[in-house]
């Protein structure tokens, strides 16, 4: 799991880098042609480790967090809708012409980006660092260990830069052992990043994808 998110990132990072160097209309819809690409791919990988824990530590709604199962069900229910709702928004901005409404085109990718930093990924790494990671160590060492070693592959995980994803997934895990809710540390992870999305506009980091 490890390697696969790991090689993963380094591949999409590079691809991103490379789209900067064409032209301003080819260069967007390259970007998010792999923005897409790697959502899908992420959710594919997903699924396959999602039900091989199933099956091979026979892991239940309640081992990922879940004080019911049908938390659980809604979770996945709003998932789904969510990613309905984010991959239309990134087809709609593949669509748009770059010379044309640039400026309508770049809050609307704020809008798209957002969702996704705030709404979509959470869900989807809390369910693989703490539901699926965190749950498998804590049945064999104590919860510092489980919150340390999860934390450490959330932290590889992320190639922009190791070590605030390690902080953060601590403190997600803290929040996750402490609460015994999955739900607690998708909120949690939700707000932090909502905090980096408004640090990222605030300071402009969008820039290089609209000049």
């Amino acid at each position: 799991m490890v390697i696969s998110v790991v090689i993963f990132n380094i591949f999409l990072t590079s691809l991103y880098f490379i789209s900067l160097y064409f032209k301003p209309i080819f260069k967007l819809n390259f970007a998010y042609f792999f923005f897409l690409l790697s959502y899908l791919i992420s959710l594919f990988i997903f699924l396959i480790i999602l039900g091989f824990i199933r099956v091979r530590y026979q892991q239940d709604n309640i081992d990922y967090g879940f004080k019911k199962s049908i938390h659980a069900k809604l979770l996945i229910i709003f998932f789904v809708l969510g990613s309905i709702l984010f991959i239309t928004l990134l087809i709609i901005l593949m669509a748009m012409h770059a010379n044309e409404c640039l400026l309508i085109k770049k809050y609307f990718y704020y809008i798209q980006f957002g969702f996704f930093l705030i709404f979509i990924t959470p869900v989807l790494e809390e369910l693989i660092y703490r539901g699926i990671a965190y749950s498998v160590y804590r049945k064999k060492y104590d919860s510092k260990w489980a919150i340390i070693i999860s934390s450490l592959l959330f932290g590889l995980g992320h190639t922009g830069g190791v070590g605030l994803p390690i902080i953060i997934g601590i403190v997600c895990g803290m929040i996750y052992e402490r609460k015994e809710s999955l739900p607690m540390a998708i909120c949690a992870h939700g707000l932090i990043n909502a905090g980096g999305f408004i640090y990222m506009i605030l300071f402009n980091q969008f820039n290089m994808l609209f000049t």
